[in-house]
């Protein structure tokens, strides 16, 4: 392949791939986010770690638009993303924008229709018109990075959960991201299944790859992050490397979510 499969890793010149100013969602009179500012560098591991309802798994969706943010820009790459505009050139931009960020969900997405190789090779014939040729060449390395070659022409259903997200994250890796994102990729698995996806994404920060990742799996955490931040009620409420914001952490919100995780034998 003359590109790799990782743009992301090649950047090195220090400056934020992703950032986020001033972010703000709402749902109603709910406000889920209270302008959250961020910013990631080129390979870095970002792992967002909070109770259920703090805010995570919207952020994420506001980082590619899938929920539109209030009020707050995004920049991914050079592509800076405003909230709040209409225009054709805003949807320009959008498309831009998700063509360097891939996204990886709690419950793999995949078209149940297609085979593996053909959900695989979908966006980039159909968003990035790449020749068929070109796309499979990818969908199979990626296949192979991912240990599923001999899935190539499965359909979805005779996958077992693990299978189904390695799947979902190279149909991710498909579009050739800058910025993975993932959604608590291993709380559909059962705990057998979650250590192949893990050992994938662990993968993928050795090699690179800009991630910011929800996760409960607070060892993956500790292992794998560059940075941890805690949220709760819609905010950062402490964040920094994991052997600080895990083991030593300061704010007593912090604290108390750990103690109650493990308590309950997470």
């Amino acid at each position: 392949m003359s590109e790799p499969l990782h743009p992301g890793s090649a950047a090195g010149n220090g400056a934020p791939i992703l950032r986020l100013h001033g972010m703000q969602k709402s749902f109603g009179p709910l406000r889920v986010l209270a302008g959250i500012d961020l910013d990631v560098a080129p390979s870095e591991v970002v792992c967002l770690i909070g109770r259920s309802g703090s805010g995570k798994s919207t952020l994420l969706r506001c980082i590619n638009f899938l929920d539109e943010p209030d009020a707050g820009l995004v920049s991914v790459a050079g592509i800076d993303m405003p909230a709040g505009e209409r225009s054709a050139a805003h949807r320009k931009q959008l498309l831009e924008l998700r063509k360097r960020v891939g996204m990886v969900f709690q419950n793999y997405n995949l078209f149940p229709h297609k085979t593996v190789l053909e959900n695989l090779i979908e966006a980039p014939m159909v968003v990035k018109r790449l020749p068929r040729a070109a796309a499979q060449a990818i969908a199979d390395e990626l296949l192979a990075k991912v240990g599923l070659v001999d899935k190539r022409d499965v359909y979805p259903s005779k996958l077992s959960g693990g299978q189904a997200q390695r799947v979902a994250i190279a149909r991710a890796l498909a579009m050739q991201p800058q910025v993975m994102l993932f959604d608590e990729p291993t709380s559909a698995l059962d705990p057998e299944l979650t250590g192949e996806v893990l050992n994938v994404m662990r993968a993928l920060a050795r090699d690179g790859m800009t991630m910011v990742v929800v996760t409960h799996e607070l060892g993956f955490a500790r292992e794998v992050a560059d940075r941890v931040i805690f949220m709760d009620d819609g905010a950062f409420v402490e964040q920094g490397p994991p052997n600080e914001c895990l083991v030593a952490p300061r704010d007593p919100r912090t604290r108390l979510f750990l103690e109650r995780f493990l308590n309950n034998g997470r």
